[in-house]
């Protein structure tokens, strides 16, 4: 369960338990529980309901995307770096992208065909410490380095963010976007 928590996209976490962390992905998703109310009794009840017939969590159920996104609410950015193969954020990095901002680079990367940078990574299993719901997503520092070469325009104090971020290690960017009401 802890390493379901985690925020990031490091993929060791679930080595050898891929199809388990799905599965447990799944139920979060179809019961809509908060991933921070999860623990291994609901799990388990959750489990046995399933065992009984009385649930099933064999589909997917798709509450991740800008779909469930709130645009109008300003998105915390920071960087993360790998450490002992995890993704930890720097310390004390942050940066607050405006709605306006988010809105416009939003709209950008849907015109350059790149609206991916974002979609392709989004998941909502985070949470604020006060209980907002969030929408992640966690591109690469080259992708998203790569969407400014190809002409996506973000505040120049943003940029030199990126480019800060990037000499101290940073390997993702964290998008932290709040989820609608």
């Amino acid at each position: 369960m802890a390493g379901l928590k985690a925020q990031g996209s490091s993929p060791h976490l679930f080595d050898g338990c891929d199809k388990e962390a799905k599965h447990i992905y799944r139920i979060i998703m179809t019961e809509n529980i908060p991933v921070n109310e999860m623990d291994e009794e609901k799990l388990y009840s959750f489990l046995e309901r399933e065992k009984a017939g009385q649930a099933d969590y064999s589909k997917p159920v798709d509450r991740d995307g800008l779909a469930y996104v709130d645009l109008n609410k300003d998105v915390e950015v920071y960087p993360c770096v790998s450490r002992g193969g995890v993704m930890e954020p720097l310390e004390e990095q942050q940066y607050l992208l405006s709605s306006v901002d988010a809105q416009s680079m939003i709209v950008q990367l849907q015109c350059m065909g790149r609206l991916s940078l974002i979609t392709e990574t989004i998941q909502s299993l985070a949470q604020k410490h006060d209980g907002t719901q969030l929408q992640t997503a966690f591109p690469s520092v080259g992708d998203v380095k790569a969407c400014i070469d190809a002409g996506l325009r973000l505040p120049k104090t943003f940029i030199a963010k990126i480019n800060e971020w990037e000499a101290m290690g940073c390997s993702e960017i964290n998008f932290d976007f709040v989820e609608n009401d």
